[in-house]
């Protein structure tokens, strides 16, 4: 044995010895991934108190838990953690806030002389209505003019008696708004113009929809159309296939008039429908758009 090798022998077995340990030291291979294991080792899931279970105070993480059993979740999120935070707070129209509690005195006091003024209309209108149509100058023409003008001032007036009114207000924006009043519908149709009607038009207009189908179209009323339980949004593609069914509709308006009107709604076809074989042998259209 050379010297050499007498010297180099015994380093050689020590690195050996050292790659050995390292290598026992590596952790062992596992069939099962490291999520698994942080799930299986985590605590499990937290049961909804009555808090979490109450539109009112419902916490994000039980929200969808909320939704399907048919409740909805009444305002924002921020709201509602106030509410949880401060289960003992005031109503909102008794804040101890003196510019609050003085401006509601003003709005109160407006509110009591629009009152007054729609009971002062519709005494007018009683005994407008009580006068035979023979009698009544200008006729029965002239009369139903005036029925129609008393009763769009009405119902202004009573727009602008709650207009203004915070709680009204917050009503509505909490989702709890009654559509029977006028004002919550006033509120609804000035939501749907600031977007959804703009949003409608646009679609319209880069559909060519007006004029190359018909000369003028002007939305006056929210309508959703969904396929198979499936809202398809403004100028979405739908395929033959599902549309070949016709869809379930949502129409809201927030006048009379446009509920009669023809066109609140409209459909758009394309004008030169074919049909193609498919490749399950059925036949399909081009697709539509709304």
């Amino acid at each position: 044995m050379s010297r050499c090798q007498s010297v180099a022998r015994p380093l050689a077995r020590q690195l050996q010895q050292r790659s050995m340990q390292q290598c026992l030291a590596i952790r062992s291979f596992n069939t099962t991934s490291s999520q698994q294991n942080a799930a299986a080792s985590a605590a499990p899931a937290v049961e909804p108190t009555p808090l979490d279970l109450d539109p009112d105070t419902v916490l994000p993480e039980f929200e969808d838990a909320l939704i399907k059993a048919g409740k909805m979740p009444v305002g924002s999120r921020r709201r509602r953690v106030a509410l949880r935070s401060n289960p003992n707070s005031l109503p909102f129209e008794q804040l101890p806030y003196q510019a609050f509690q003085e401006a509601r005195k003003i709005l109160a006091a407006d509110r009591e002389q629009k009152i007054a003024k729609i009971n002062e209309e519709v005494g007018k209108i009683a005994r407008i209505e009580a006068v035979e149509d023979s009698q009544f100058k200008g006729g029965p023409k002239m009369k139903a003019t005036r029925l129609a003008s008393l009763r769009k001032y009405v119902e202004e007036l009573k727009i602008k008696a709650d207009v203004n009114d915070p709680i009204v207000k917050k009503r509505f924006e909490d989702g709890l708004g009654d559509m029977n009043k006028p004002i919550y519908r006033y509120y609804a149709e000035k939501k749907w113009r600031s977007y959804d009607q703009r949003l409608i038009t646009q679609r319209i207009s880069q559909f060519h929809i007006v004029p190359d189908i018909i000369p003028k179209l002007v939305p006056t009323a929210d309508v959703q159309l969904y396929f198979r339980k499936a809202k398809v949004a403004p100028g979405e593609i739908v395929d033959s296939l599902v549309s070949e069914n016709p869809p379930d509709s949502e129409y809201s308006s927030s006048t009379q008039a446009s509920a009669s009107s023809p066109s609140s709604w409209s459909t758009r076809t394309s004008p030169t429908s074919r049909t193609t074989p498919s490749s399950s042998g059925a036949t399909t259209s081009p697709p539509t758009s709304r």
